[in-house]
């Protein structure tokens, strides 16, 4: 949802908050699903970065494709509990329901029901925050201004982002937080392979962890509204589900302009047929594109995921409501609000894109990895070989919404769920990851 689709956006505009538009993020992803206890918070992956071509980037598009002009960042997520984040927070002020505490490693902090007398509803569910291993590419402008670390070398950095508001009520942070930290705070830390991150990270500048939720009164009398200072707390992040860092050296390899912001008419470098496999010749390809980033299917205590997914959000960013120049927008409120045809212009790919990248399977010499590209990567499978075929039908998405126990009915994503993983990693290859030697540039992820 945009920032101004909630109920509490106006006034916050009015109480003097500066929020600038959010509309997300288009994310192809890999989703691996388990019944086994303990699988929500342990995750082993095996990752290859990739490498750039040969050939520089020019401004004219002319030369190789990096990296960094495919996607800022890719990365591995996790659900986490966070009583500071949504649905409910701050409830038993905002709406009578006191928010729920988080039960550590359960499956008991999933609430899904769309009836607001349920116990379980799903507007009153525990706090929740979003955890990301994120990897940046090199060679572009340096962060925080670009998304690149250092001239050569890829980087890591863990995030948690938060969103701090009341779903229920549509009710943001103060804004006093707001204007420090956003709707969304998010606690960020570059990682290191041979020292400790120096403290944790912080969205509002030190000893800031995360921005508290407080409700701003009604203005004075004569038009003098209220002000919250931003105090802060630790963000209280922890496992959800059962089943001072030191800035990197600053510099850049590629000098050409870009920019990171939207794509508003899907004809960017990302959409062209730039991607790994983009040509049937592969030493052509390979000249003049990068690799692509390669992760095995994850492990879990040893054992492997029952099921997966593929899952785009394209739809979300096809909206009328985004600042993307769709000539046909997807239609995809169905319910609070609703539009005229839901579903109508919802299209994968998206339009005026050359290509969407999907992924593949292949073979290596520490077994099966995953791929994402283009159709001529040398992959045994390719799941339709489209994105059209491998992401799949439209879904329908629930969120609660204000007031209390309305529901608001989108189609946000496309989906795609495999009955099995496809290539799953035994347990044998398992207890022989130590001794046998991965690819250049391998690492073994847990998370």
């Amino acid at each position: 949802m945009n920032w101004d689709e909630f109920a509490g956006y106006k006034q916050a505009i009015r109480n003097g908050a500066h929020i600038l538009p959010y509309i997300g993020h288009d994310e192809p992803s890999t989703l691996f699903y388990s019944n086994q206890p303990g699988s929500g918070n342990d995750v082993t992956y095996q990752l290859v970065l990739p490498k750039d071509p040969p050939t520089a980037p020019k401004q004219d598009g002319s030369g190789g494709t990096d990296s960094f002009e495919l996607h800022p960042t890719f990365w591995f997520g996790m659900v986490l509990c966070d009583p500071n984040g949504s649905p409910n927070q701050d409830g038993a002020a905002l709406t009578g329901h006191p928010t729920v505490p988080c039960k550590p490693d359960s499956n008991s902090n999933i609430f899904e029901s769309l009836n607001p007398g349920s116990s379980h509803y799903i507007g009153i569910g525990p706090g929740q925050a979003f955890q990301e291993l994120q990897f940046y590419p090199p060679g572009w402008v340096p962060r925080p201004n670009g998304i690149s670390c250092t001239a050569r070398q890829w980087c890591a950095a863990l995030t948690i982002d938060t969103f701090a508001d009341n779903e229920n009520t549509g009710q943001f942070n103060n804004t006093a937080c707001l204007n420090t930290a956003g709707p969304e705070p998010v606690n960020f830390a570059f990682l290191y392979q041979e020292r400790q991150v120096d403290g944790a990270g912080q969205p509002a500048g030190p000893p800031a962890l995360h921005p508290e939720q407080r409700q701003e009164p009604p203005d004075e009398p004569g038009g003098q509204p209220h002000r919250f200072t931003c105090s802060t707390r630790p963000p209280g992040c922890g496992r959800r589900w059962s089943t001072t860092p030191r800035a990197p050296p600053a510099s850049t390899l590629v000098r050409i302009g870009g920019c990171t912001n939207t794509d508003g008419d899907f004809d960017g470098v990302s959409y062209g047929f730039n991607w790994p496999g983009s040509i049937s010749n592969q030493t052509a390809d390979r000249l003049l594109h990068p690799t692509s980033e390669m992760f095995s299917s994850p492990l879990t205590g040893g054992n492997n995921f029952t099921s997966m997914g593929f899952e785009s959000d394209a739809s979300r960013v096809e909206s009328s409501d985004t600042a993307f120049r769709v000539d046909n927008p997807c239609q995809r409120h169905v319910l609070n609000p609703s539009d005229p045809h839901p579903g109508a212009g919802c299209v994968n790919p998206p339009p005026n894109s050359s290509f969407y990248p999907f992924y593949g399977t292949t073979q290596t010499a520490s077994g099966c990895m995953w791929r994402e590209g283009r159709p001529y990567l040398p992959n045994t499978n390719r799941f339709g070989g489209s994105a059209h075929a491998e992401f799949g039908p439209i879904e329908l998405v629930n969120y609660p919404t204000a007031p209390f126990g309305a529901i608001t009915k989108r189609l946000n994503d496309f989906i795609r769920v495999m009955t099995t993983v496809p290539l799953p990693r035994g347990l044998t290859s398992h207890r022989h990851d130590a001794a046998r030697p991965l690819p250049p540039g391998a690492a073994s992820l847990p998370l």
